[in-house]
């Protein structure tokens, strides 16, 4: 039988975990997230992301700004504009994590 410490995930894991998915407990940043997936490469310029969520740049960037700390996104600079770059690999292993025994 396991030791219960066993079955128990680190305390960082479980940081990581709920910034995870705090990322995406709204269901505009659900809709970010779609609308990235089906972008190519995952990833559109900040301004495009705006005008397909039909949001304003600070609510965009607040939205942005919880999923980047859940580890969903990453920002990119081209010169003056800003890519936004989905990140699912992230999102999988907090599943697996979940998941695990």
């Amino acid at each position: 039988m396991a030791k219960r410490s066993d079955s128990i995930l680190p305390l960082r894991n479980h940081k990581m975990l709920a910034d995870t998915f705090d990322a995406l407990g709204h269901k505009r940043r659900i809709e970010i997230f779609k609308q990235l997936s089906l972008c190519d490469n995952k990833q559109a310029q900040f301004g495009s992301l705006c005008t397909l969520s039909g949001l304003t740049p600070a609510t965009l960037s607040f939205h942005l700004k919880k999923m980047q700390k859940g580890g969903l996104i990453v920002r990119k600079q081209a010169g003056n504009v800003t890519i936004i770059c989905l990140q699912t690999d992230h999102l999988h292993e907090a599943m697996a994590m979940v998941a695990a025994p």
